[in-house]
């Protein structure tokens, strides 16, 4: 069965409360049928782990910006 990993929080009469960060074992057609009734619920866990997201610099400052003229 695979794992799932909520993207937004979700709840019906039948499943959850489920919050963003957890992870469900779901059989496949049940977390279509999720994603159906609420598209961008759930993400393959194999799926959220490829989208690693690289951090960003400690410096963001932009060093060469170009000057504004006054007159």
């Amino acid at each position: 069965m695979p794992r799932y990993v909520v993207q937004s929080p979700y709840r019906t009469q039948d499943l959850g409360p489920w919050a963003p960060g957890e992870t469900v074992d779901l059989l496949p057609h049940v977390a279509e049928w999720v994603n159906r009734d609420s598209p961008g619920t759930l993400a393959l866990e194999e799926e959220v782990q490829e989208r690693v997201v690289e951090k960003a610099p400690q410096d963001r400052q932009v060093r060469q910006a170009a000057r504004r003229r006054t007159k």
